[in-house]
């Protein structure tokens, strides 16, 4: 109805929501407002975007610089826990998916190293559990490693997720583990959706191909 009366009536309509998707889908300009003041105004995804990094409670990016300070122990220091949009986007949704950064420093040579990273729903609920196998032939090195992965979109659901981090040897001796390092924030879309803008119930919101076959009419057929 908003598009109706935006195009055919020639008419300026302002609506006021906290639904990303219905502002994205609607709107071709937004502005962000905040204690009554004008924050920002302009194009809708950029304005969407700084509106969801200044409403996030805890940051999607966890980093230590000085390494005697970073957490971790004598086989493990972490360096960064990164989830951020995939490159070319400004935030994460349900269609871009995201990427997951852990930078590490490694203290122990020759072993078999591997990590793992759990994701988490708000709740504290594990969804899955993912790992890279870092070295396989005990030839780990003494350094800085950087593990990179890719969350596929349509995956999760809108909310917001939490990741776990592990670091293992041989695939069975626990190293270092840090709990809900960092918390991310993925936003709804209407794709696969129409015009629904709500959020959909359940976890995962995958993007499934459904085909539509059409078998005969059932005009004049009497149903007791």
């Amino acid at each position: 109805k908003m598009k109706d009366v935006s195009a055919k009536e020639g008419r300026t309509v302002l609506f006021v929501s906290h639904n990303m998707a219905a502002v994205r889908t609607l709107c071709t300009h937004a502005a962000l407002m905040n204690g009554g003041k004008l924050i920002q105004a302009g194009d809708t995804d950029e304005t969407i975007a700084s509106y969801l990094r200044g409403g996030r409670e805890e940051g999607s990016a966890s980093e230590w610089s000085n390494i005697s300070e970073a957490p971790g122990n004598d086989h493990i220091r972490l360096r960064e826990v990164k989830v951020r949009p995939p490159d070319g986007e400004s935030i994460i949704t349900i269609d871009t998916g995201a990427v997951i950064e852990i930078g590490f420093h490694n203290f122990d040579e020759g072993i078999n190293l591997d990590c793992t990273v759990y994701v988490l729903t708000s709740e504290g609920t594990t969804l899955f559990e993912s790992g890279r196998l870092i070295s396989t032939a005990n030839d780990s090195l003494a350094g800085e490693y950087c593990v990179t992965g890719r969350l596929p979109g349509h995956l999760l659901n809108a909310g917001r997720y939490y990741l776990s981090v592990l670091f293992g040897k041989d695939q069975y001796y626990p190293l270092f583990r840090l709990n809900e390092v960092v918390s991310f924030d993925v936003e709804n879309t209407t794709t696969g959706r129409g015009q629904n803008m709500s959020v959909a119930p359940g976890v995962i919101r995958p993007l499934i191909d459904w085909d539509v076959a059409y078998s005969k009419s059932t005009a004049g057929v009497e149903v007791n």
